[in-house]
């Protein structure tokens, strides 16, 4: 009981900010450089496309608390560009590495957790290093490489060991070609930093739910976990430039309090961050294969340490989730590594109530301890279960048949195996996509379970556009569902493995 205290009294310490920022007078505000701003003209000419998302959009915009949003900026966005092909498990990191070699100013990237070994580590240090291995005339100034991943507070090997690897690869850098910086965002108790992405010259993002492990590798040395990474350009990465930042301060020492008072850009003048690379006249890295003017909204929720104030059912990420469940009117189809929230529950059983079908692919036995653990709501199959009962329930004879529309499945891997979290963890889908009529998708780095709702900060995205949806839809969903497992049948005396 005394730790646990202990625990609760430094998250609220390190919550409120008493760090050293102390020192950074409000009247710095009136004389640091404005924030870029996002005047995104390009939606009105979008007006039609937009009005089939207006049920969405109000039911999400609808009482959405912005004090938890990690941006200033929440609303729609139009001026984007988005890869058609999303990116699958290595392609991520791969993907990652040509980007990295084909920036000019700054590499921004931010996960949960990074190995010191596998070929994604691997691939991320030699993008570097080539860079600094051109002529120096090639470049118009450093390169600057910044890199944010979680810390738990009181021990964290793992952490210890990729800090002293990073340290040593690049300690021979030219610091006339790159700048590399490290941080570790300090998680007391859970308010994890959960966010990915990889931001590139503040004009190309990769959301991914996939962290820099050597899970992905293939057998014997890796797992061959299945994961996603999505491509975007335009103002959307400016938007998720910002997001970063905000949580690089606060590894720096800033306490949110501090980051909302004083303001992002002015402590991003503080610490000498240019505030916008938006004026240097270079169009995005973007080649082929790319939608134009997709609708987007940024999605970025804030941790939350303290575990007697959690994050709130109207924070971004979950008040888009929930807004599409009650709005969506055919399919759903959710593809996660857990599932347990139980306002998400619900919502899902109330779509089954009215008709629509829902489809969901799940990780058998994912983090089961970890789930199993007090307030975090339980495993898939009780939640699967409760479900279905729940819809036994209250359906009447007339319509038990609709039970069905309830289509839960575990995930297989490619090569028949059905994936278990067990022993050596081989062949996980560790994926996050939510698709709402083949019209809206939800990606990023949210789990629909309690810590991604309640504690861990998560970043993602709402695409509206229907085109990319549908391609998207047979891509990273159909294939894996078909060929997935059904996880219970029958009705009263329901059959679950």
């Amino acid at each position: 009981m005394k730790i646990m205290l202990m625990i609760l009294s430094l998250s609220l310490f390190y919550f409120l900010g008493c760090s050293n920022n102390q020192n950074i007078s409000q009247n710095n505000t009136q004389n640091s450089v404005q924030p870029p701003q996002l005047i995104d003209q390009s939606c009105v000419q979008q007006e039609h496309k937009l009005s089939q998302y207006e049920e969405f959009t109000a039911e999400y915009f609808n009482n959405l608390n912005t004090e938890e949003s990690t941006v200033l900026n929440t609303g729609i966005l139009c001026d984007n560009q988005t890869l058609n092909t999303p990116l699958v498990s290595q392609q991520i990191f791969t993907t990652l590495a040509d980007y990295i070699l084909k920036a000019r100013h700054e590499i921004l990237i931010q996960v949960y957790v990074i190995h010191p070994d596998g070929q994604a580590t691997l691939a991320l240090i030699n993008a570097i290093k080539s860079i600094n291995e051109r002529p120096i005339s090639s470049f118009r100034g450093p390169i600057t490489v910044k890199l944010l991943y979680n810390r738990q507070a009181f021990a964290d090997a793992n952490a210890d060991k990729v800090e002293l690897l990073l340290n040593e690869e690049f300690k021979n850098l030219d610091p006339r070609k790159v700048i590399f910086e490290q941080k570790q965002y300090k998680a007391f108790t859970l308010g994890l930093l959960h966010s990915k992405s990889f931001i590139i010259d503040g004009k190309d993002v990769i959301f991914t739910g996939a962290n820099i492990q050597h899970f992905f590798d293939p057998p014997p040395q890796g797992e061959a976990w299945t994961d996603f990474g999505f491509l975007f350009s335009g103002g959307i990465a400016s938007v998720a430039r910002e997001d970063f930042f905000d949580a690089w301060l606060y590894a720096a020492g800033y306490g949110e309090a501090t980051i909302k008072s004083l303001g992002l850009y002015t402590l991003m003048n503080h610490e000498h961050i240019a505030l916008s690379i938006n004026n240097l006249g270079e169009n995005s890295h973007a080649e082929q294969g790319f939608t134009e003017g997709v609708p987007i909204i940024f999605m970025g929720k804030r941790a939350r340490d303290d575990l007697l104030h959690p994050s709130s059912r109207e924070a971004p990420n979950t008040k888009a989730i929930l807004a599409a469940l009650k709005t969506a009117k055919s399919k759903i189809r959710l593809y996660t590594p857990n599932l347990n929230i139980s306002e998400i529950k619900e919502s899902i059983v109330s779509a089954v109530l009215r008709g629509v079908k829902v489809e969901l692919l799940l990780t058998r036995k994912m983090n089961e301890k970890l789930v199993s653990l007090p307030g975090q709501d339980g495993t898939n199959i009780k939640n699967v279960k409760e479900m279905m009962q729940i819809l036994d329930d209250k359906l009447p004879s007339s319509l038990k048949a609709r039970i069905e529309n309830l289509d839960a499945r575990w995930f297989v891997h490619d090569d028949g195996t059905l994936a278990n979290d067990e022993g050596e963890r081989k062949y996980l889908s560790h994926a996050k996509y939510y698709s709402f009529d083949s019209r809206l998708a939800i990606i990023g780095s949210y789990n629909l379970d309690s810590q991604s709702m309640l504690n861990s900060r998560e970043i993602g995205a709402a695409v509206l556009e229907s085109s990319l949806v549908r391609n998207w839809d047979k891509m990273v969903f159909s294939p894996y569902f078909n060929r997935a497992l059904k996880i219970c049948w029958g009705y009263k005396a329901w059959t679950c493995f």
